[in-house]
């Protein structure tokens, strides 16, 4: 069903081509030590959505930028998923948040010169816009979870992907990068990409 170290390999080529496009090095490509029982939880997980959703589930690789300390833990880990909201990371609804664009993950870490960007492997088999704005999303419960039938969201024109159970989120390897060029507290971080332009404040 998957094969991490191909879908790895691939993955840091792809986010590797994106970060240095924006004035980053790379400094470092870590892997996961304990990779046998994250991807047995993985595949659980797989199976367990295959058979209730009864729909063909994907295997996509998606991306996920945070501080080098937490992507260290989530390598060895995995993600941990809460389902109290916090003040930006459940912006978007309750679960892991990912992009399967690698540029625009680099805003979330706009306050860190050196910051590192996950490669996932993701399931997923039937997700819907969450049509709310930002706003709604984290005022009300409407748009936390997906709605019945589906097992994921994503919003802001598929940038972002919200996934509820955290073991269907394989984190794959990490990549450390640092910006070249420091910026001002309050100063604004701006990555154009494919996708569009994203922003994010230091």
């Amino acid at each position: 069903m998957i094969d991490p170290n191909k879908r790895a390999s691939a993955g840091v080529r792809k986010a590797t081509l994106a970060i240095r496009s924006h004035g980053y090095s790379v400094d470092q490509v870590l892997t996961p030590s304990h990779k046998s029982a994250l991807v047995s939880t993985f595949v659980r997980a797989h199976r367990r959505l295959a058979a209730s959703c009864k729909c063909r589930v994907v295997v996509k690789t998606m991306f996920h930028t945070t501080t080098v300390e937490s992507a260290k833990a989530i390598l060895e880990q995995g993600f941990k998923t809460s389902g109290v909201h916090k003040a930006h990371g459940s912006v978007h609804g309750l679960g892991v948040n990912l992009s399967p664009v690698p540029d625009h993950t680099l805003i979330y870490t706009a306050k860190h010169r050196t910051a590192c960007t996950l490669v996932c492997a993701v399931a997923i088999g039937r997700w819907h816009a969450n049509e709310g704005s930002d706003e709604e999303v984290y005022h009300t419960t409407k748009h936390s979870r997906p709605r019945k039938g589906f097992d994921a969201m994503h919003s802001q024109g598929g940038m972002i992907v919200v996934v509820p159970s955290s073991a269907r989120v394989l984190p794959i390897a990490a990549i450390v990068h640092t910006r070249n060029r420091a910026l001002r507290p309050g100063q604004k971080l701006v990555i154009e990409h494919d996708g569009g332009k994203s922003m994010g404040v230091a």
